[in-house]
């Protein structure tokens, strides 16, 4: 008596290296999914292709939400200003906005 058990299980583990190769090859990862590292490292290249006059819809489309906002008056303007991670400074589980004095 033979038994199919080692070619049905052999079936579903390259199955299922195929789907996890696939969906490593072809799956692009969020802004919101990535990690501090590769996130800040998005910002660093994503910042040099910023032009001035760009619309604030294409900047967060770019790079996703802010870190840190702050709204400001200039005369007579009003501006939004965005903040982005793009150097590690402390390892604290968080972002930290940094204050020079």
């Amino acid at each position: 008596m033979n038994s199919k058990a080692p070619v049905v299980i052999g079936f579903v583990f390259i199955s299922y290296l195929m789907f996890v190769g696939i969906t490593m090859f072809f799956h692009e990862p969020t802004l919101e999914d990535m990690d501090w590292e590769d996130r800040q490292s998005h910002n660093q290249q994503s910042l040099t292709l910023l032009n001035l006059g760009q619309s604030i819809d294409s900047v967060r489309q770019s790079l996703g939400g802010a870190d840190f906002s702050e709204a400001k008056t200039s005369g007579e303007k009003n501006l939004l200003v965005l903040f982005y991670r793009t150097h590690h400074k402390k390892g604290d589980g968080k972002t930290t906005k940094v204050v020079n004095t």
